[in-house]
């Protein structure tokens, strides 16, 4: 009884359901479209160079990487060969930065630090210095074991006093 109840409403549900999209058809067909023609889907190891090549411009920025990451040498020269050469040349220049773009952009202004900002620039960094390796010289690999240069600790604190304003 169960299964004769069951089988009763699924085929209600799909006849319900065909006539839905009979229905969506023919109101189609009035307004002048066409109804779809059905095509099977096909997965990208199974199209031919051909379609992956007109179905290429379509891909987003990503899908195209990882179609582009597990296709073989062979797959992409058969793809290749079916692009437009815009397209082909898209391929090929794609890590290329172009000379023209940067030639057209506006030149930024540049101008030279006078000596006065050089030297407070060597301050700041001799300050910073200081206080990420607390004195410690550059070149030492154990500061355990490097002795600390109080001359260079002295003459940065000495300058980033002389930057504090008075009050």
């Amino acid at each position: 009884m169960k299964q004769l109840l069951g089988s009763l409403l699924i085929g209600t549900c799909l006849g319900t359901a065909s006539l839905n999209v009979a229905a969506l058809e023919t109101h189609f067909s009035l307004l002048g479209f066409e109804p779809l023609p059905s095509v099977d889907h096909l997965f990208w190891d199974q199209m031919t160079a051909q379609q992956r090549a007109a179905l290429w411009p379509l891909l987003s920025h990503q899908q195209r990487l990882f179609q582009w990451r597990y296709m073989t040498k062979q797959e992409r020269r058969e793809m290749r060969q079916n692009m437009t050469v815009k397209e082909r040349k898209d391929i090929k220049y794609r890590y290329i930065i172009a000379v023209d773009q940067l030639e057209s952009q506006p030149a930024r202004l540049k101008r030279e630090l006078t000596d006065e900002e050089r030297q407070q620039l060597r301050r700041q960094v001799r300050q910073v210095h200081v206080e990420i390796r607390r004195g410690i010289p550059y070149n030492c690999t154990d500061p355990t074991d490097c002795p600390k240069n109080a001359s260079r600790i002295r003459e940065a604190q000495a300058g980033s006093l002389l930057d504090m304003p008075t009050p």
